[in-house]
């Protein structure tokens, strides 16, 4: 037993695992010695030794087997939830847009919404793990950045924005973006994708870019059946004059979009649109991305034979009969301002945002606010 009882020591030494006939073994030897009462004189003296040895070199394995029945871990009790640092997405992104430029394991993401400082927030950020298209929206998160411009960071997390669809599109949006970008790669240093709009009667994709540094605007078509550009044209933005703008035409074209897209025949069915994409071609050029898809979720259901009237309530609209204020919050926006006091309505103030956009005076965004009586 001595010399059996050695082997496995020594093989504890030189080992840190241990298999299940070794365990069986040294285990099988404890019981084995405990049991055995027969032995002369020196029985105590020569059991005692080598039976403490085996129990403390079983109590190793047992403590080396994965934590084993003695230990448990020490970061929770058993089926107690952990608490869960709270996921990055849930915060503002660091920067939201476009993704312009690829070098390696580099990508250049371009917003086209300006920042506090007037520019436009670009960032190169280094490392990316992720799978990154040119062309693609993407969420991005970072918390130190090198405040160079365009800015440089590794990102804390990334994430891709799902593209909108296009009805009758062959062609992607990013794709479309991506194509764009690549035939101009020569001529805007730093590029920003400002518009994207789908024409599915021409099958042309018509895409804005912008340089951040030369401020160049260059207009993109695209052949949405073969990819090819079918022409960039360019003009400097500098030598763009911003007419003011039109209050009463930009709130009366504002309310008669709404009048076109409401009225129905008797089966509560669209007269004046045949698909979405109809009513985004439509209003594109009379207000925000944002308000058409507001009006499209709220008036519009979608059906195998056509476009129906979702019944709900009416909006409010500034009566230009009626007094209201314009205050000119900068050369590229306005806001237009009345005091709105219905049976139908709470007390509010309705305040247009009448935003320059793409040489175009559109309805940026629609505020409500109420007043307190």
């Amino acid at each position: 037993m001595d010399e059996k009882l050695n082997q496995l020591h020594e093989t504890y030494k030189n080992e840190t695992n241990f298999t299940e006939k070794e365990r069986y073994a040294i285990m099988s030897k404890v019981k084995h010695e405990a049991s055995n009462k027969s032995g002369g004189p020196l029985f105590p003296l020569k059991i005692a030794i080598p039976l403490a040895t085996t129990l403390l070199i079983a109590f190793i394995i047992f403590a080396s087997n994965d934590g084993g029945p003695l230990f448990q871990p020490t970061t929770g009790s058993p089926g107690e939830e952990q608490d869960e640092q709270e996921p990055i997405t849930d915060e503002e992104p660091s920067i939201e847009g476009y993704v312009v430029e690829i070098d390696n394991d580099r990508i250049l993401v371009t917003d086209s919404e300006k920042n506090e400082n007037d520019q436009n927030p670009a960032v190169w950020y280094s490392s990316v793990d992720e799978d990154v298209e040119l062309g693609q929206k993407i969420k991005a998160w970072h918390t130190e950045q090198n405040d160079s411009y365009p800015a440089q960071a590794v990102p804390d997390e990334l994430l891709i924005v799902e593209e909108e669809s296009y009805e009758g599109a062959d062609m992607t949006e990013y794709e479309a973006i991506a194509r764009a970008i690549n035939s101009n790669s020569d001529t805007l240093n730093v590029p920003i994708v400002s518009r994207v709009h789908f024409d599915s009667g021409e099958g042309m994709w018509n895409i804005n870019l912008r340089d951040v540094h030369d401020r160049q605007l260059v207009r993109v078509t695209v052949d949405d059946s073969g990819g090819g550009v079918g022409s960039s044209t360019m003009v400097e933005e500098e030598d763009e004059q911003i007419s003011e703008p039109n209050i009463e035409d930009i709130i009366t074209e504002f309310e008669n979009a709404y009048d076109r897209l409401v009225e129905t025949d008797d089966e509560q069915r669209l007269v004046n649109f045949n698909t979405v994409e109809d009513i985004r071609n439509d209003f594109s050029s009379i207000m925000s991305d944002e308000i058409i898809d507001y009006y499209l979720e709220t008036y519009v259901q979608e059906e195998d034979d056509g476009l129906y009237i979702i019944p709900t309530g009416m909006e409010v609209f500034i009566e230009l009969d009626r007094d209201y204020e314009v205050n000119e919050v900068s050369e590229t926006e306005y806001h237009v301002i009345q005091e709105v006091d219905y049976e139908f309505t709470d007390h509010i103030e309705l305040t247009y945002i009448i935003e320059y956009q793409d040489e175009n005076w559109i309805v940026q965004d629609v505020l409500h606010d109420p007043i307190d009586e």
